[in-house]
């Protein structure tokens, strides 16, 4: 194969194997088109075929050896395609359950289950059941997606499974009893508190992980940097920055798959379905089937994951400091996490 510069494709950036996306991860839009870029669940079919093929441009590309004809979007592509498969601190292939890109399809049923179980007078195995699958699926798409440089022991995930399972049925549980009592004394509100039982208890267990999970940063501080990526220290007060809107970021993805469904249903329960109850459930399955794939997205590309903070709002330390020409330094910024 000769030299060649990959064709320019319409709607396409130049090619890079560097850049974080293909989209702007600086606005939301970006965000959002690089979320459903990411858990696009078609990339589950990748044969080894296309794997090595896609594989082997990228490594043309490397050697300034791509054959002729090739467009940006064909290099794109095929790094779509490796990206979506191979863990990128190990090489190896991603089992496919715990891809990002089988996160739809995997939380389906797992969702279904879940919002099921927040019925009452739903059984405390069910509960018990849902919660406890949700997080072992949580945890296991974690380890199998973890950052090779960071300390995430099995001891660590084992503790963080542990409280998140721990927190998910405890609430899960005392919530559901609340409800039953109050169904039996005949108060009002008792299937409104059933139905936001999964909501709360998913969110409460997805906080409580991160915090075990990250507690290194909210005793050490997270490592905030200028401009140019000097790094200027670890800070605390951004490390409780960066985890707070990892938390708010699980409200806003839960909330759509979670909340939205039983208030659609209570709606057309109401009006449109009240003569065919039995329509009720397929109804409420197709509606968060919908809403795990397009609503999702949209919630996970709220935060950047390059989070900055106005110097002023950090500790005193990071006060008056220069860049490296003498520029007073007026924001810092740091990874958030997820």
């Amino acid at each position: 194969h000769e030299m060649a510069a990959p064709l320019p494709s319409p709607g396409y950036p130049t090619f890079s194997l560097e850049a974080p996306s293909r989209f702007n991860l600086e606005t939301y839009y970006g965000r959002m088109l690089h979320t459903f870029n990411v858990t696009d669940s078609r990339t589950l079919f990748i044969t080894k075929e296309k794997l090595a093929e896609a594989e082997n441009l990228l490594e043309q590309f490397q050697k300034g050896l791509i054959p002729p004809g090739t467009t940006t979007a064909d290099l794109w592509q095929a790094r779509k395609v490796r990206d979506a498969v191979v863990h990128p601190d190990t090489g190896e292939a991603i089992p496919a359950p715990f891809r990002f890109s089988a996160f739809g399809p995997a939380n389906i049923p797992i969702v279904a289950l879940l919002n099921y179980s927040g019925r009452v007078g739903a059984s405390s195995r069910l509960v018990l059941f849902s919660h406890i699958l949700n997080q072992s699926y949580n945890v296991a798409v974690n380890y199998s997606n973890r950052n090779a440089s960071s300390d995430m022991s099995l001891a660590k995930l084992g503790a963080a499974y542990t409280v998140a399972v721990g927190t998910s049925c405890g609430i899960a549980m005392y919530m559901k009893g609340v409800a039953a009592r109050m169904q039996t004394r005949g108060v009002k509100g008792a299937a409104v508190l059933a139905a936001v039982v999964p909501f709360t208890a998913t969110v409460a267990a997805g906080i409580a992980n991160l915090v075990v999970i990250r507690q290194s940063e909210l005793l050490h501080g997270v490592t905030v940097r200028d401009d140019s990526g000097r790094d200027l220290g670890k800070s605390l007060l951004a490390a409780y920055s960066g985890i707070g809107m990892c938390a708010l970021a699980r409200v806003a993805w839960n909330f759509p798959v979670m909340l939205l469904p039983h208030m659609i249903m209570s709606g057309l329960g109401a009006t449109v379905l009240r003569s065919a109850p039995r329509l009720m459930a397929p109804v409420e399955f197709v509606i968060t089937t919908g809403l795990i794939f397009l609503a999702v997205p949209p919630a996970i590309a709220i935060f950047k994951q390059r989070a900055t903070m106005s110097v002023d709002a950090l500790e005193p330390e990071f006060q008056g400091l220069v860049t490296g020409d003498g520029e007073p330094i007026k924001s810092v910024w740091f990874n958030k996490g997820i």
